[in-house]
């Protein structure tokens, strides 16, 4: 919990220009970054909510996930 406490605390003091910089709507590789981020950020949320014992945080955690990812290949095949 500490090290998820702790990538959401990098995230959140990034520096706005930064995540203007690696904007999701552009197709390059590096507009990627973000998503992968938090995609990591996610799936480390799912696996404390596993160890834990809490199923539905994780479903919870999974589905936000797939949304992410499903939302920011939509927006990079149609820019």
């Amino acid at each position: 919990m500490t090290v998820l406490r702790w990538i959401i605390g990098v995230l959140a003091r990034t520096d706005p220009g930064l995540w203007y910089l690696l904007d999701l709507r552009r197709r390059s590789a590096l507009s990627w970054v973000p998503v992968v981020l938090l995609l990591a950020m996610l799936a480390f949320a799912v696996a404390e909510c596993l160890i834990a014992g809490n199923v539905a945080a994780a479903t919870i955690f999974t589905l936000l996930a797939f949304m992410l990812f499903a939302v920011k290949r939509r927006v990079s095949a149609s820019a």
